[in-house]
């Protein structure tokens, strides 16, 4: 038993509703004056920490009032009479913990209390149910945490049981009686030693829904797949391998978590699940789906990730009514240029990362309500611009892309703090193997925007063209790899609230093309960190709205003195660089919460300067 442990609890009637807490313990030392206040300043709120007082509460003039007991014992107490218990007569919950009960039966007068609704065991020695339980018309939760080994023989007098939680044992089998239990909704057997399961659990006809994850079962068995009224089933985390057609019988079905298991493929009668809203497939060994995915139609939640799924399947786009599809850790190569995006109009999570993927189809600018996408991990070779089209985009992830170019057909440059404007085109023309343009916005120009576009072959300026500012097109002319593209929409990632670009591989310069305000008005946080930078890009100091920024883990030896014109910045990662001196800018960075950097800095650092609530690290 636990030991050393000091424990005081009290509880407020609330509504007439008792909360009595009973704590027994071998030790204890408590300071009566404050006991005594606390009983002053609560009326009839208990703190019971002994024998004495459990008898003196069992005798309250108010003990009918009290509707719920937790009884928790640090001690053997096989000298307290529990079948005094049945004097809490309008009991609805009582809950025992860490108690030792005599010959491993708990009081037999629990039988008496007519009204109790719910029955807990939890870390107590009980063996048996008491019998008289068995005239418990109301009793509808029992829960049964115990580390047994084997179901009290007796379960089966619990006819009105409507919840039986058994998790948290050693059961190695539940015992044939079940099928006693007509009443039974939920069944929950998680975390125990289960290899196999009674087929009598086929007899449990209103069972909703049934808990099976981190056991050893291998078989999916079909007995569960009489269980008509299911519409929760947990097998994850057990040594599946193959899935019955019987499955097609679960029509009720509403949610199936089947993740780490062996299963190598599904039976096409799966794809009859037709009420399925949530369908977890994680961490198995899965190479291909059936046909007739797309007829779980209701699904709203898939994740399939970390198996060796190779294709992104065209039946995806029947699924209407999903807002989460996850496909992480696969070997996808590509999407289909066909694929009907547009039908997808729920999603709003869309995770692809480690996978093969090196470029996007433009049609998945189609996905209108998407809020997050995710491809970290993959082998993307340019910036998706065109992801500016979808509408919603809230996060962009796109880490460890380690091919990743900054080389756009048309990028804005902000020329706020003058750039070296040609040392940029000379960098951008040394990128070997593109045919893209630069579109460089001249700030100085206060009537209109002037856009120049350079053709990287010649390494010139080739053609001028001015546009009202509120026109999104941009008519190009008097260039022949552009003949072929009348019109180019220039596009903004207008609510893209974090970017995360950590460890790709760009360069600084690539980053001042990229980071303008312009292209991202709304960006919150910006993560550029484990990119070998060595000069931090000017752009950053232009955004107004960030709130996080990530530069740790570069070689950045000197942070500008630039002002940055983000007043919300609350979040700045400078560790793991060289820097030499710690810049002043940061002082006036009153928003400021935390702020790391490496301890050869730190020392440098007036505090005194810092936001009150600034941390340090």
């Amino acid at each position: 038993m636990t030991q050393n442990i000091f424990i005081i609890l009290f509880n407020i009637n609330i509504q007439n509703n008792f909360f009595i807490y009973l704590f027994f313990k071998h030790k204890i030392i408590i300071y009566n004056m404050k006991l005594e206040i606390v009983k002053k300043k609560l009326k009839n709120c208990y703190s019971i920490i002994n024998s004495d007082e459990y008898n003196e509460i069992k005798n309250h003039k108010n003990i009918l009032n009290i509707k719920k007991l937790r009884i928790n014992c640090f001690m053997e107490t096989n000298d307290l009479n529990w079948n005094e218990i049945g004097k809490f007569q309008n009991l609805r919950v009582l809950e025992f913990k860490d108690v030792i009960f005599k010959h491993n039966i708990p009081p037999i007068s629990i039988g008496d209390l007519r009204y109790l609704n719910t029955l807990v065991f939890y870390d107590t020695n009980i063996s048996e149910i008491p019998l008289a339980l068995s005239a418990n018309q109301k009793l509808n939760i029992l829960l049964l945490i115990n580390s047994i080994s084997q179901i009290p023989h007796n379960i089966k007098i619990l006819k009105n049981l409507k919840i039986l939680i058994l998790l948290f044992n050693n059961l190695s089998e539940l015992p044939n009686e079940i099928d006693t239990l007509k009443n039974l909704e939920v069944l929950n057997v998680s975390n125990n030693k289960l290899k196999i399961l009674p087929k009598t659990i086929k007899q449990l006809k209103n069972l909703k829904e049934l808990y099976l994850e981190n056991n050893k079962i291998k078989e999916f068995q079909e007995e569960l797949c009489e269980l008509e009224n299911l519409e929760v089933l947990k097998l994850n985390n057990n040594e599946l391998e193959t899935i019955p057609k019987a499955i097609k019988q679960l029509k009720n079905l509403k949610k199936l978590y089947l993740e780490n298991n062996e299963i190598e493929e599904l039976p096409e009668e799966f794809c009859e699940l037709e009420n399925l809203e949530i369908l977890n497939l994680n961490n198995n060994k899965l190479k291909i789906l059936p046909k007739n995915f797309g007829n779980l139609k209701n699904l709203k939640i898939l994740t399939i990730e970390n198996n060796k799924i190779q294709q992104f399947s065209d039946s995806f786009s029947n699924l209407t009514e999903l807002i989460i599809l996850h496909l992480s850790n696969n070997n996808i190569t590509h999407i289909p240029s066909s694929f009907q995006f547009k039908n997808l109009k729920k999603l709003t999570d869309l995770n692809l990362s480690h996978n093969l993927l090196t470029e996007l189809p433009p049609k998945i600018t189609d996905l209108i309500s998407l809020k997050t996408l995710n491809l970290n991990d993959n082998n993307l070779e340019f910036f998706p611009y065109f992801l500016a089209k979808l509408p919603n985009l809230e996060s962009l992830l796109l880490n460890a892309n380690n091919n990743l170019k900054i080389v756009p057909k048309i990028i804005i440059i902000n020329n706020e703090h003058n750039i070296d404007i040609i040392t940029i085109i000379k960098n951008y023309s040394n990128i070997q193997n593109t045919k893209f343009y630069l579109l460089l916005k001249n700030k100085n120009l206060i009537h209109q925007n002037t856009y120049i576009y350079l053709n990287d072959e010649s390494s010139r300026f080739s053609s001028f063209l001015s546009v009202p500012s509120d026109k999104e097109n941009i008519y190009f002319v008097h260039n022949e790899e552009l003949d072929k593209y009348n019109l180019y929409t220039y596009f903004v990632f207008k609510k893209l609230k974090k970017l995360s670009l950590f460890s790709v591989n760009i360069k600084s310069f690539e980053l001042d093309i990229l980071l303008t305000p312009i292209l991202f008005p709304t960006l919150e946080s910006l993560i550029i960190s484990l990119n070998n930078l060595k000069v931090v890009p000017l752009s950053i100091f232009n955004f107004s709205t960030l709130k996080i920024l990530d530069l740790s883990n570069n070689n950045i030896s000197i942070i500008p003195e630039f002002s940055f014109k983000s007043k919300k910045l609350q979040i700045i990662h400078l560790m793991h660089n060289p820097l030499d001196e710690f810049p002043n800018n940061i002082y006036a960075l009153r928003n400021l919460r935390t702020l790391s950097v490496d301890l050869k800095v730190k020392y440098k650092i007036d505090t005194s300067k810092l936001p009150k609530k600034c941390i340090l690290l």
